[in-house]
């Protein structure tokens, strides 16, 4: 044995200490091809790739240009901007429980429906056809326990159009506006007895899955956006500050028709004109239509899937900040100071401790100030204005206040040192002087700034970077994401530009 440790030795004393690769070793022939095959397409070459290569056995600059150009590679950029962006939404509820159907016996019945003559909770309306009077009314009957019935009625509904299902004959009514004025498609009126689930049931959620499948489409529309900016060699700041969207079938008819249903997310006011939405039915899933938006959006940082992934406007501005501006809100080294006896106060941007972090995200998060918290629903001006005098009013008073006011001003007191701010929308809250534009402009105001500063398009360049090497950039790689970052500027923010950098770049193909 010790003289097998002793021929071991000796045979290890006689090799070269171990080292890391030269920088000298770079990716060529084969392995870069390889290597850019898999990053750009997400694919291995295939053997009729390898006849690409060059006599010198290196990959010509117009093959890097045409798989720039493929589907391919645009779905490699969609894939490293949902890591960005998370736009995943279907762990949401758009619909509420007041206004979903559930089903007995095949029937279905609104749930928890406020009809005077159904006294029990989720009561049926009989397993007998609907009857009706000369008003049009259902006439109900009484069943052996004396409660009232008003019997089913067949309809075709939005989520199954070539099919027909049983449907409570007062739930099923299609009125749009109710005995008292409302409107029936609107959320104060989903406990109007006066108002059914609409035409097709278009104001009632179905105990199925369509719901998922307008969130799932709320996800794609950001994909078809990054998409679209690279299949079309849009500027990267379409996609940033764009006023174009994506819907289906299932998102459009959402937007048209339900946007104003309870549920535990706000869309009212709906975020688009619906007057540019496309006609498709709901079960049009596969079909998409790119369509004009408003003035007031900011590309997809005011997308619905992106407003409701991060439901509070801190949210919103943390991750841009994140991966935007490459600036993430942490604590310092070795934490925060001591704050035991720093003075109390209700303004995060001031407070001992808090304000580390927070006398930047304040401002950062007033860009959002318009866009509904745990919603998606944009609050114009000209409805929604800075101050309002009734909300002052109840505020002050200690009145009940609206639920407008509740929801978006600033009502409750909680100190002095709030009252200065009673009627004004809670984006203002102990906002500094001059910051005003920050809700006014919104986050196109945001990433317009970024630009100036130069802090976006280096973001991007690192962010776009690091995913191609594989590896977070450190302090030795500043200079050359300096260089990145120009290129992307002066090539009108062209992401294919800013790729082809990258992928050429010695710090690519260096065997790491």
């Amino acid at each position: 044995m010790i003289a097998l440790l002793g021929l071991l030795v000796a045979g290890a004393s006689a090799q070269d200490d171990p080292t890391c690769p030269p920088d000298s070793e770079y990716l060529a022939g084969a392995q870069f091809l390889r290597a850019l095959s898999l990053d750009l397409r997400g694919v291995a070459p295939e053997v009729s790739d390898y006849d690409l290569l060059d006599a010198t056995g290196e990959v010509p600059d117009a093959v890097i240009d045409a798989w720039l150009d493929t589907p391919d590679f645009a779905a490699q950029v969609v894939r490293h901007h949902r890591d960005l962006l998370w736009n995943n939404v279907t762990n949401q509820s758009l619909i509420g429980t007041p206004s979903m159907l559930s089903v007995n016996v095949d029937i279905y019945y609104k749930r928890n429906s406020t009809l005077p003559y159904r006294g029990k909770q989720d009561q049926t309306c009989g397993t007998a056809p609907a009857t009706f009077g000369p008003d049009g009314e259902p006439v109900v009957t009484f069943d052996a326990e004396g409660d009232v019935q008003e019997g089913y009625v067949w309809v075709s509904p939005y989520w199954a159009p070539d099919t027909q299902v049983k449907v409570c004959a007062y739930d099923a009514r299609a009125v749009e506006t109710s005995p008292i004025g409302l409107d029936c498609g609107a959320a104060e009126a989903y406990l109007d007895p006066g108002c059914g689930c609409g035409p097709e049931l278009r104001w009632c959620g179905h105990y199925g899955t369509e719901g998922s499948t307008v969130l799932e489409a709320m996800g794609t529309d950001v994909d078809n956006r990054v998409e679209a900016m690279i299949n079309n060699d849009r500027s990267y700041l379409e996609l940033l500050t764009g006023k174009t969207g994506f819907v289906n079938g299932p998102l459009s008819y959402f937007l048209r028709y339900q946007t104003g249903v309870p549920g535990a997310i706000r869309f009212t006011e709906a975020p688009i004109d619906v007057s540019v939405l496309p006609d498709l039915a709901f079960t049009d899933v596969d079909t998409w239509v790119e369509v004009p938006l408003g003035d007031q959006h900011s590309g997809v940082f005011t997308s619905p899937a992106y407003l409701l992934r991060f439901m509070t406007n801190r949210a919103r501005a943390n991750r841009f900040w994140n991966d935007f501006l490459c600036q993430p809100f942490v604590a310092p080294e070795g934490g925060l100071p001591d704050v035991a006896d720093a003075a109390a106060t209700l303004d995060l941007s001031e407070r001992a401790g808090c304000n580390y972090c927070h006398a930047l995200l304040e401002p950062a998060a007033a860009y959002w100030g318009r866009w509904s918290p745990s919603g998606a629903a944009w609050l114009d001006p000209a409805e929604f204005e800075p101050y309002d005098a009734d909300c002052a009013v109840c505020g002050e008073s200690g009145a009940s206040c609206p639920d407008v006011c509740v929801r978006y001003y600033v009502t409750d007191v909680l100190s002095e040192e709030e009252s200065p701010f009673v009627g004004w929308m809670k984006a203002y809250e102990f906002l500094s002087p001059g910051l005003e534009l920050h809700v006014e402009q919104g986050p196109e105001l945001l990433v317009e700034t970024g630009i100036a500063d130069g802090r976006l398009p280096r973001c991007v360049a690192t962010r776009t970077a690091g995913w191609l090497l594989g590896r977070p950039l450190t302090s030795a790689d500043d200079a050359w994401v300096d260089s990145l970052a120009t290129t992307f500027t002066t090539s009108n923010f062209d992401y294919k530009a800013l790729v082809r950098a990258v992928v050429s770049s010695d710090d690519y193909r260096r065997v790491q």
